[in-house]
């Protein structure tokens, strides 16, 4: 599945219900080299030269699930929007950045974006690898969040790389654990002594 390739803008958009797809995921372009393995023929009739396509890929609700490896940003910009009632689950997730050099100046990094509803927010989750390359950014928009605790957003088997930045809208703070990312939002009692 390729959701925006070659200088084309895609979106795929999951509000409600379970979508899987058999193969590897690309949201954000494809390179040519990985096409020609694939069982596609797009590259037949698009002009493979151009790098900055743009993808989107919203899980506001529902279940989207890949048996191969999720990428955002392999040849352009990929976004990933999970929304509170929303679940991604893929064998693998790489994070990758399409480079300046590629796109005339602009690094396309990916993007990793979570919006809470009032009792919690939606997941990421892969069994197997975590790969984040330079540049890729992690959001959570917990404004609408009423709840307390601590909400899991993404779950790996393992990780390699980091977020190059992490901003949370709203309360809260996003923290890194052995096993995924969370959404700190915790209670308690603060007591300062002078």
């Amino acid at each position: 599945m390729v959701v925006g390739a070659w200088g084309g803008e895609g979106r795929y958009i999951l509000s409600n219900g379970v979508a899987t797809a058999a193969s590897d995921v690309f949201v954000g372009g494809i390179t040519t080299n990985l096409l020609y393995h694939k069982p596609y023929a797009l590259y037949t009739c698009c002009p493979v030269t151009n790098h900055c396509a743009k993808g989107l890929l919203r899980v506001a609700g529902g279940s989207f699930t890949t048996d191969g490896t999720l990428w955002l940003s392999q040849d352009g910009a990929g976004v990933l929007e999970v929304g509170p009632a929303g679940s991604v689950t893929a064998a693998n997730v790489t994070l990758t950045n399409t480079p300046a050099a590629l796109t005339g100046g602009a690094d396309l990094a990916a993007k990793v974006k979570f919006t809470c509803g009032p009792q919690g927010v939606g997941t990421l989750t892969t069994a197997g690898a975590l790969t984040i390359g330079p540049g890729a950014t992690l959001e959570v928009d917990s404004t609408a969040l009423e709840a307390r605790g601590q909400f899991p957003l993404i779950s790996f088997g393992t990780c390699e790389g980091d977020f190059a930045s992490v901003t949370v809208t709203g309360r809260g703070s996003v923290r890194k654990t052995a096993t995924g990312y969370v959404l700190d939002r915790s209670t308690g009692t603060a007591v300062i002594l002078r």
